[in-house]
């Protein structure tokens, strides 16, 4: 499964050069692997629970995330 971090769509408002600037280096094709697909199964039918866990997919899958988050 994949899913394309666009910036634009959500910080057009924002103002700031240097934070549109780091947005755009930052936005890559995120890769959520086929293991999760059970996870999202399960919350398909909660549009809520369903857009928190793809959120938090998103950002473990992430190829950019450093250290532990913990």
């Amino acid at each position: 499964m994949t899913t394309e971090n666009s910036p634009h769509e959500k910080n057009e408002g924002l103002g700031s050069s240097a934070l549109k600037v780091n947005l755009e280096r930052t936005a890559v094709t995120i890769e959520i692997p086929k293991q999760y697909a059970p996870l999202l199964e399960v919350v398909s039918g909660h549009y809520g629970l369903q857009k928190k866990t793809h959120e938090l997919l998103m950002e473990l899958n992430h190829p950019l995330v450093t250290g532990n988050m913990f």
